[in-house]
């Protein structure tokens, strides 16, 4: 015996509640256990959310059951428990290996600092589906990602695909010297079997491979069978409770969003442009079911972004910015407002995305602005500035919220600034804090907000008023609180703002500061007529406040804040 080897761990995870996977791993499992040990101490650890015992492993329960988010914790699962029990140091080397993945042959796993499979088909690479070695490598690799990993998991981003293979190709290619690299072979030591065979029939006559693995599965975990438009069948993992599809043959992954009770709008990563919808009680999938026109073949989101001479730089920033959101079910209506230079123009027509829209109008930004609204097609009508940038969950976060509160209009952000200047805007969350405080100041950032057009739009898609000139957006907020409309802040930083000296806030202060004093005393004029709605007996004390303002003996910043007293007073 090696004095270097004192002992074994081969980790194993098996998860999901279908009876013909687990039979499928029922199989692999003993056949670990009799070529992998060699007559070293080994402990056989399987993961597992199932009750069910498989002779010679150590279970260990498993909560993990939303594969394939399983597939890329493994190792994080793997770290928790070897921290948690303190287990580093008691095992010499560590293995992993996919549950329906199996050792047919004895093989030398432990005269290698660190083994891994080379794949033969493909582009190659090493395949994660079995790989370990001396613990202090296992221990390296497990940690180089597993704080990237636990924060995809817990804020339950769209999963990349191929995660736990690219960290492991990372890992191999950084440690090539000591990695030995199992080559695999088809025909010399892989054997494919399909679920429905013999498993023990065709070893007897083809012999103990090296590895054997299933070309196909009939029963992966929590799969389901669907047919699509074209009555192709497909086994996919559907899991409602994290909103996900994963096909399990094309390993295409999408988010699923609820339109109903039964129809779920699937969103595939690779094509996020296509429309197809779900009949999860059917497990049938169209591309436009009957009577589901207007809701299933619309984007979820319309971002609207008007662009006047922005430095190409800074706009191609933007709109990368936005087809890399992790929720990638909108369209991008981009609204060219006369501009005299050609370069941002020449940059968007370089992208071949089919959401991207490219709409053309004379200099007048309140119009592009409208225009934009006017053509919107989405359930939620999102803002954007050409030289902002959206953190990658900023549709993901705010859709979820508004989904999760249809009391909800209108719903901002925080955001941080940047550029030539520094700071965190953090804006009131309660709908009445914005509403009063609008008395004071414009409550709610321009490009971090998202309005539900089915009520912000009822009376029509004109919302930006003209004669506001740097402030229509503050003038919009007052509107449509005057017409009753809920809004919100979502607490947390989804837009980078850029600041700059060409920035009209910068360049135009003066009129901005008009058009502001102006909006504040119009929707003061309409606040108190609201509150003497509820409380008649201050029309007296009102009428004294407006008699000392147009006399010059009470300004105009001292009114707002007697009458925001009031409103917080008669409303709160």
């Amino acid at each position: 015996m090696n004095t270097n080897i004192h002992k074994i761990a081969l980790f194993t995870i098996a998860v999901g509640k279908d009876r013909h996977y687990f039979d499928s791993v029922r199989k692999f499992l003993p056949y670990n256990k009799e070529y992998f040990g060699q007559d070293y101490p080994v402990d056989f650890i399987l993961f597992t959310d199932r009750d069910e015992m498989i002779d010679g492993f150590r279970h260990i329960p498993c909560e993990t059951t939303a594969w394939p988010y399983t597939a890329l914790l493994k190792n994080n699962i793997i770290t928790d428990y070897l921290n948690q029990m303190n287990k580093w140091e008691e095992y010499s080397h560590i293995f992993y290996i996919d549950a329906d993945f199996a050792i047919g042959d004895k093989y030398d796993f432990f005269s290698h600092q660190f083994l891994c499979l080379e794949m033969y088909w493909g582009k190659g690479g090493y395949l994660g589906g079995f790989y370990g070695g001396m613990t202090e490598y296992f221990k390296k690799l497990a940690l180089s990602f597993y704080d990237e990993i636990e924060f995809i998991y817990n804020n339950k981003l769209q999963v990349p695909r191929g995660m736990d293979e690219f960290y492991l190709n990372l890992f191999c290619n950084q440690y090539k010297d000591d990695i030995h690299a199992i080559k695999l072979i088809k025909e010399a030591n892989v054997l494919f079997f399909f679920d429905n065979e013999n498993l023990e029939d065709i070893i007897r006559q083809k012999g103990k491979y090296n590895f054997l693995f299933p070309l196909k599965s009939d029963g992966r975990a929590n799969s389901v069978e669907l047919t699509n438009y074209n009555n192709q069948k497909m086994e996919c993992t559907i899991n409602l409770s994290e909103n996900y599809i994963f096909n399990n043959y094309t390993f295409d992954f999408g988010r699923l969003l609820k339109i109903d009770d039964s129809y779920y709008r699937i969103l595939w990563s690779k094509y996020p442009e296509t429309r197809e919808v779900l009949n999860i009680k059917t497990h049938k999938i169209r591309k436009q079911p009957a009577g589901k026109e207007t809701l299933q073949m619309s984007p979820v989101f319309s971002i609207v972004m008007p662009i006047y001479n922005v430095p190409p730089e800074f706009l191609k920033e933007s709109i990368e910015s936005i087809l890399n959101q992790t929720f990638g079910d909108f369209e991008l209506l981009i609204i060219d407002d006369g501009s005299t230079e050609t370069e941002g123009i020449d940059l968007i027509r370089t992208y071949q995305d089919s959401r991207i829209h490219l709409i053309t109008n004379s200099h007048n930004f309140i119009d592009s602005l409208n225009r934009g609204i006017a053509r919107s097609k989405g359930k939620y009508i999102a803002r954007m500035d050409a030289d902002d940038i959206m953190l990658s969950s900023r549709l993901q976060t705010q859709y979820d919220f508004m989904e999760n509160h249809p009391e909800i209009d209108i719903c901002g952000s925080w955001m941080e600034t940047f550029g030539n200047r520094t700071d965190i805007v953090r804006g009131p969350a309660d709908h009445e804090e914005i509403v009063s405080s609008l008395l004071l100041y414009n409550t709610l950032s321009h490009p971090t907000v998202i309005l539900r057009k089915s009520s912000v739009c009822k009376c029509g898609t004109n919302l930006y008023k003209e004669n506001y000139a740097c402030a229509e957006d503050y003038k919009l907020w007052t509107d449509l609180a005057l017409k009753g409309l809920k809004f919100a802040t979502v607490t947390e930083i989804l837009l980078k703002y850029r600041s700059s000296e060409k920035q009209v806030s910068n360049t135009r202060q003066e009129e901005m500061f008009q058009s502001t004093v102006r909006i504040q005393m119009e929707y003061a004029e309409q606040v108190m007529e609201r509150i003497l709605v509820e409380s008649p007996q201050y029309e007296i004390l009102f009428n004294d406040l407006i008699a000392l303002f147009n006399d010059g003996k009470m300004d105009y910043a001292l009114l707002l804040k007697t009458v925001h007293g009031f409103y917080n007073e008669s409303f709160s």
